[in-house]
């Protein structure tokens, strides 16, 4: 079936809007229900009864609320069906035609537990078998409603929002160049990571260039410097590797820094560029009805994680963390991080003197260049990334240094589209960011195996990282639901 089968459906629904949510409930329920749920091809209505929804303007929380209880109910009621029947069902149709389905849903269920209730929403084939599974095998009540409740409110949006973004889409007025915009942005952080993994790979341990500079060095040259420091540093501490990979990127990010700050604050080669995502930001925040509403949401509570009071309490928090673990060479230097950062950041903005855009109703009292909240945050998840890095092995180390890149772009474009910064004050900060990042790095590398000496055992290290991740989340939900509501008065734009 295709969704031109459907069009009398959408068609009387369009006509009919009282009618919707009650079909997404109903969709999402025969989706999540056992047997039917392998027949009728709910996705595809979903994506469809969604987009009318999006067309229509319906709130999009009803949409979802509609979505996650008929997908409670459906799992639900397969659950009480697989409890009841048990060892009879392989005996109905379609599992008596069909027995592979089941035997993959048990052995899906058998290798993932109770969790599979969760992760087997998103299966295709075996979707709708797995609450029937786990009432056939006798999964706790308390523990599958807590399993179906957390999977559905994950399934609801993913399933739903795609169908009413779609819907929503054909009343948005696009910014001018969204498209090309998006693409080429998405092309240099492609670009980025690609040449940022390649290299990283390469200047660490056992790495090509690492091993091109310092295998077979000449007499009395700096690779054959570098050789004997390595050779004293490891009979000292066998752990000890010459940070080569953080000096190449100190050496690469203080060169892009001053020619970049060159660039922003004494030639106007940058203006149109800034202006360009300016007025884009702008469009994005103005245009697009109750997306535009969702965009600013979303960007303020991404710009809250780079705020400088909760970025002092979550650089607390780590320094803490380090102390617990006794690693008190990486608590000074966490601490000597942070105020650097603060120190220069500010000496930099006041020495530069440029003023930030004037679109918000409360433009931020200090200036422009470079964004704090992009070097405040680079330095923040940088160093996470560099201690959580420094226990993996070399050549898979790009992974995490990538994955913790995400939430600093995040947060430092979100200055952007909030109109609180030009798109050259982050790339300043984050520069800005690396530098004080590496210098930190290749500082703290000489105290790394001082601090393994004298740390505390695995299993309390793994105990003070789950409290203090815990704690961390908590004072970040705490910290957005207190700043939220005021922040968003604050960068209401000026129409």
């Amino acid at each position: 079936m295709n969704a031109a089968d459907f069009q009398p459906l959408l068609e009387w629904l369009k006509q009919n809007p009282n009618w919707l949510l009650f079909s997404i409930f109903f969709i999402s329920f025969i989706e999540s229900l056992a047997l039917a749920g392998i027949i009728v091809p709910g996705v595809l209505l979903l994506f469809l009864v969604a987009s009318v929804a999006g067309h229509l303007d319906f709130v999009i929380s009803t949409i979802l609320i509609a979505g996650f209880l008929g997908a409670i109910l459906g799992d639900g009621i397969s659950f009480y069906l697989g409890r009841y029947f048990k060892e009879s069902i392989p005996k109905y149709w379609p599992f008596s035609r069909y027995p592979e389905t089941l035997q993959m849903g048990q052995n899906f269920f058998y290798r993932h537990g109770g969790k599979s209730v969760m992760l087997g929403r998103f299966i295709g084939p075996i979707r709708p078998v797995l609450p029937l599974i786990a009432g056939m095998l006798g999964m706790s009540q308390i523990r599958f409603a807590a399993f179906n409740a957390t999977s559905a409110l994950i399934w609801a949006p993913f399933y739903l929002l795609p169908g009413y973004l779609t819907g929503q889409a054909t009343s948005w007025q696009l910014p001018e160049n969204s498209l090309s915009i998006l693409g080429i942005l998405l092309g240099l952080l492609g670009l980025l990571a690609w040449g940022f993994r390649y290299f990283n790979m390469h200047l660490q341990t056992n790495g090509r260039f690492y091993d091109a500079l310092l295998a077979k060095p000449t007499p009395g040259s700096l690779a054959d410097g570098i050789q004997q420091q390595i050779s004293q540093m490891n009979r000292e501490h066998p752990k000890f590797e010459f940070p080569l990979a953080s000096i190449s990127l100190l050496i690469s990010s203080s060169i892009f820094f001053i020619i970049w700050s060159i660039l922003a604050t004494q030639t106007n080669l940058l203006q149109s560029l800034n202006q360009l995502f300016l007025d884009w930001a702008f469009a994005l925040r103005a245009n697009l009805g109750m997306i535009s509403e969702a965009i600013s949401i979303i960007a303020l509570s991404l710009t809250l994680l780079g705020d400088e009071v909760f970025l002092y309490l979550s650089f607390i928090m780590l320094i803490s963390l380090m102390l617990a673990r006794k690693h008190y060479y990486a608590a000074l230097h966490i601490i000597g991080a942070g105020i650097l950062t603060a120190v220069v950041t500010h000496a930099l903005k006041v020495g530069f003197g440029i003023e930030r855009p004037d679109i918000i109703l409360q433009t931020p009292a200090s200036l422009a260049y470079p964004s704090g909240h992009s070097s405040g945050a680079t330095v923040f998840y940088a160093l996470i990334a560099t201690f959580i890095a420094q226990e993996m092995q070399p050549h898979t180390r790009w992974k995490c240094y990538l994955s913790i890149s995400l939430p600093i772009i995040m947060i430092a474009f979100s200055r952007v589209i909030l109109g609180a910064h030009w798109i050259s004050d982050i790339i300043g900060g984050i520069s800005l960011g690396l530098i004080i990042t590496s210098l930190t790095r290749i500082s703290y590398s000489y105290f790394y195996a001082k601090d393994l000496l004298q740390g505390i055992n695995d299993k309390r290290n793994k105990l003070y990282i789950l409290i203090m991740t815990v704690f961390w989340l908590c004072c970040a939900v705490l910290y957005q639901i207190w700043a939220m509501e005021q922040s968003l008065l604050q960068v209401q734009l000026k129409m």
